[in-house]
């Protein structure tokens, strides 16, 4: 695991680092097949738990709008699918990071694609 100084995320307009590890293609199709579901299923929340990380994704699409989160052990968001997600969907309309309200063990990374189609 790396914490990748040159990747920032916004919270508040404050940067902040961002944790950076590899992303198997196994977890690409498994988030990409989580992003289509909450777009095929409108309103509802879908979710997705790497079973050898136990790193949660979660998707829903609401009014126009495609929600993404990641919530991962730590101090830092975890922006590791970031550059694949800009890839696939272009830049995030928004993005901030904030402790879990959960359990503040673990940070959760929010990113919003406003008009965003696959």
């Amino acid at each position: 695991m790396k914490i990748f100084p040159k990747r920032r995320i916004r919270e508040n307009e404050i940067e902040v680092p961002a944790k950076i590890d590899h992303v198997s293609e196994t977890l690409k199709k498994n988030v990409m097949r989580v992003i289509k579901r909450a777009y095929a299923i409108k309103d509802k929340q879908v979710n997705y738990v790497d079973p050898d990380t136990n790193i949660s994704y979660l998707a829903t699409y609401k009014e126009g709008m495609l929600i993404f989160s990641i919530v991962d052990e730590g101090p830092f968001p975890n922006a590791s699918l970031l550059p694949y997600l800009e890839r696939m969907l272009g830049e995030p309309s928004t993005k901030y990071a904030k402790p879990w309200i959960k359990d503040t063990r673990f940070t959760i990374l929010i990113l919003f694609w406003k008009n965003s189609t696959i």
